[in-house]
């Protein structure tokens, strides 16, 4: 997993996680190292319902801490689903388990409403988690077990989320989390699979930073 992090401070610096005292945007990447132009799809992509039955699997597979990502997508996709499911799982399930947990903590990061994938032309654009089914399915679950356990398959779960990798990074440094700003981009998701979106400024600037801060990784 690759999580990136800029800050614009009330001087415009920049690095860092900032709470409620400026401005922050972390960026973090729930499926590996960020590269443009992987995952892109000429076609368009239809949408796999998803049963309860291959959720509790996949449930039961990323609450194991010794499965990998890897292994469990392939392990859902052995039961008949198909890969770009078995990915939106193994993605949406930690993120939702991550952002029940993150909502218990004494601080809150502001609320996060969408999330960021890419077009067939290498574009990314924001959707909103209301148009993931799987997110929705995964919060309720998250929010059952919450509170009805078993704990440690819940703490497993979530520990795989950029959500609390962001936030536990963050407090190791003795940072504050209040009031901070996240943005979750998903690598391998097709943006064709979610209903049209029009890309805005934010889009646009969000391709901006990232190439600027993917070459500046690279010169280091």
């Amino acid at each position: 997993m690759l999580r990136w992090f800029f800050g614009v401070g009330p001087k415009g610096d920049g690095g860092g996680l900032r709470g409620s005292n400026g401005v922050a945007l972390t960026i973090a990447f729930p499926n590996g190292v960020w590269e443009r132009g992987k995952g892109r799809l000429g076609k368009e992509v239809e949408m796999e319902t998803v049963s309860n039955e291959t959720l509790q699997q996949a449930i039961r597979l990323l609450g194991n801490p010794n499965t990998t990502q890897d292994q469990a997508i392939a392990e859902i996709c052995s039961s008949g689903t198909s890969h770009l499911t078995a990915l939106r799982l193994s993605l949406f399930l930690p993120e939702a388990f991550g952002f029940v947990l993150a909502s218990h903590m004494k601080e809150k990061i502001a609320p996060i409403s969408t999330f960021s994938v890419q077009n067939k032309d290498g574009k990314w654009v924001n959707v909103e988690y209301a148009s993931e089914p799987i997110f929705g399915l995964a919060m309720s679950a998250a929010q059952a077990m919450f509170h009805s356990g078993p704990r440690n398959t819940y703490e497993a779960i979530a520990s795989r989320s950029s959500v609390m990798s962001v936030i536990s990074d963050a407090l190791n440094k003795g940072a504050s989390i209040q009031g901070a700003t996240m943005a979750i981009a998903c690598n391998g998701i097709p943006a064709e699979i979610y209903p049209k979106v029009k890309r805005t400024l934010f889009d646009k600037f969000f391709d901006w930073r990232l190439e600027r801060i993917k070459k500046a990784a690279q010169r280091k």
